[in-house]
């Protein structure tokens, strides 16, 4: 049973058959663990695919069932602490989508990914989160502009690009001469578009200069 229902989920990524996935879910009841299950897969689209189902399934959940994102929420982030014995490796960015997709659990939440930003290996995960949300509503998220501005300069392309997306999230103010100082990086860090369905190498420079 185990077996087939996470061949029916990752045939449903594959195909990117969110109203699929969305449908399924009214027949398990476990769909967003399911789901987070995928963040394991060994394909990096598979992985990012989940999270952006996670957000889907989220929002249908929250129509009827809204203290079940909770119950996931406290799930994931029971997995982010080293007591659990386990690791949500993609945790941030699951939790991220599920706010993205439920605004009314946001004020509860959006906090957290600050703290975050800081602890291995969940710092690019959070920014990539502060990213998805600082446009809704900044404001949770300004504690973490001084972290942020501080690993521009991290030799990991990943840290300086999703720091990059997540300051000009927080900080409209700051995109243009971001866009210049970071002009000439052309570093690569994996980026799955919400639009398309596709994870893509995008520069520094681009992230830089993206929004």
């Amino acid at each position: 049973m185990a077996g087939r229902r996470k061949d029916t989920i990752r045939n449903l990524l594959e195909a990117r058959d969110l109203p699929g996935l969305v449908a399924w879910v009214g027949n398990t009841r476990r769909a967003l663990q399911a789901l987070f299950g995928q963040t394991y897969d060994e394909d990096p689209l598979i992985r990012w695919r989940a999270i952006e189902a996670v957000g889907v399934v989220a929002g249908k959940v929250a129509e009827s069932e809204p203290e079940r994102l909770k119950d996931f929420i406290r799930r994931l982030l029971w997995l982010m602490n080293d007591e659990s014995g386990g690791l949500g490796w993609m945790a941030p960015e699951a939790i991220g989508e599920v706010l993205v997709a439920v605004p009314s659990l946001r004020a509860n939440y959006s906090r957290l990914f600050v703290h975050f930003l800081v602890e291995e290996p969940f710092e690019k995960g959070s920014r990539h989160a502060i990213f998805r949300l600082g446009g809704y509503d900044p404001k949770p998220f300004l504690p973490g502009l001084e972290t942020l501005r501080s690993t521009l300069d991290d030799p990991d392309p990943a840290m300086r690009g999703l720091s990059l997306l997540a300051l000009a999230a927080l900080v409209p103010g700051e995109r243009e001469a971001l866009a210049v100082r970071f002009a000439d990086d052309h570093e690569t860090l994996p980026l799955y578009g919400f639009d398309t369905g596709l994870l893509e190498d995008i520069t520094v420079a681009r992230a830089a200069g993206r929004l």
